[in-house]
């Protein structure tokens, strides 16, 4: 019922703009139904409950909503790479080592 009401105002919204949706990559997911959606290297997932351990979400405890966190295989790329460069970089200074650390860590 929901698609076939949003993805018409989807089509709509992106034919005026002279986009359109690729019938092969395009899916229509529900949250609600627990189905993660992975996107630009993180994880969408809705949440029933935000328990106490989620200090981020203080105002939403208790509450139902979506989650958006970094996806694991990611996080741990990025600390290899990291972790490479530390174990590479045993006598340099201070600066230089800033500086090879930077562009990774801002992305």
């Amino acid at each position: 019922m929901i698609t076939s009401t949003i993805k018409p105002c989807v089509e709509e919204f992106l034919r005026v703009r002279g986009l359109s949706l690729s019938p092969e990559k395009t899916k229509v997911l529900s949250v609600r139904n627990s189905d993660k959606i992975n996107f630009l290297g993180y994880t969408f997932q809705y949440q029933q409950r935000f328990s106490n351990k989620y200090n981020l979400f203080h105002d939403n405890i208790g509450q139902e909503g979506i989650a958006c966190y970094p996806q694991k295989g990611k996080v741990q790329e990025l600390l290899s790479k990291l972790k490479q460069i530390f174990k590479s970089s045993n006598n340099l200074t201070a600066y230089t080592l800033i500086s090879k650390l930077n562009p990774i860590i801002r992305g």
